[in-house]
């Protein structure tokens, strides 16, 4: 292939990281995607760049996140996401509490902060993530992608996990998050890391 251009600095000074299918969906039977390193910004980004319509395919009904929490894997994410709900909790003490959370899969995220007595709001793309919040958690989200979302509610803190990496234009995705947020506001993001143990895992 040749040099790709990188969505957030737009330099041509990319290469390889590498090449895997996903296992977990389609049956095992996924086409290659591919992971490249911008030498410019330092960060990767997968290529090709999928359209929404084209994004949905890979989040079936039965995607891990739409499922019951009440596995093993689910119990995991339980524990994880209540690190996460203490730090957002000290960040916003004092200072606001209206949290939107932009991919909400199956709103487990949404019910512990809820719980720690924050206002919540979510959007989520899945007709599944959507129905599992409101039968589970009795609560309401949003069914839509973010590039769609058109409220002029603002908030204290945006949260968007793992989220982030599949926009086409990420430059993009932040500046829309900041004007949905209020003055003084804050953006809490995960995104993978190409030096962490399951990115090595994959590039042996």
């Amino acid at each position: 292939m040749n040099s790709i251009k990188c969505p957030i600095c737009n330099s041509n000074n990319t290469s390889l990281f590498l090449k895997s299918k996903d296992y977990l969906i389609l049956n095992g039977k996924s086409e290659d995607f591919f992971v490249y390193f911008c030498r410019d910004c330092q960060n990767g980004f997968s290529y090709t760049f999928f359209n929404n319509a084209e994004l949905s395919k890979y989040y079936p009904d039965d995607y891990d996140c739409y499922k019951s929490h009440k596995s093993i894997t689910g119990l995991i994410q339980k524990i994880k996401a209540g690190k996460d709900v203490g730090i957002i909790k000290k960040i916003l003490k004092n200072k606001g509490k209206d949290v939107l959370e932009i991919g909400a899969g199956s709103g487990l995220f949404l019910s512990l902060l809820k719980k720690a007595s924050l206002n919540i709001s979510g959007i989520e793309m899945s007709s599944s993530g959507v129905k599992y919040a409101k039968e589970i958690f009795d609560i309401d989200l949003e069914k839509c992608f973010f590039e769609d979302y058109n409220s002029s509610n603002q908030f204290d803190m945006i949260v968007a996990f793992h989220v982030l990496e599949h926009f086409n234009d990420p430059v993009s995705a932040i500046n829309k998050m900041r004007t949905h947020l209020k003055d003084g506001g804050y953006l809490y993001l995960k995104v993978p890391r190409l030096d962490s143990w399951p990115a090595k895992l994959i590039n042996i």
